[in-house]
């Protein structure tokens, strides 16, 4: 019977850290809407172009 009070607590302390990460998360992301979240892994990590991206430059 020693193990149920241990795993009332470790229950507790699981749902305490859920419930603070969750309010932080949320205040985090709290002006960004869902769809933007969902662009984030398309978004490009360097938005110039590189020479050989670039048009030719004709006279």
């Amino acid at each position: 019977m020693n193990v149920l009070p241990f795993t009332l607590f470790l229950s507790f302390l699981l749902a305490l850290l859920f419930l603070t990460l969750y309010i932080r998360s949320h205040h985090r992301n709290r002006h960004t809407s869902p769809e933007q979240q969902s662009l984030i892994p398309f978004r490009d990590e360097d938005s110039t172009p590189t020479p050989s991206e670039q048009p030719p430059k004709h006279p």
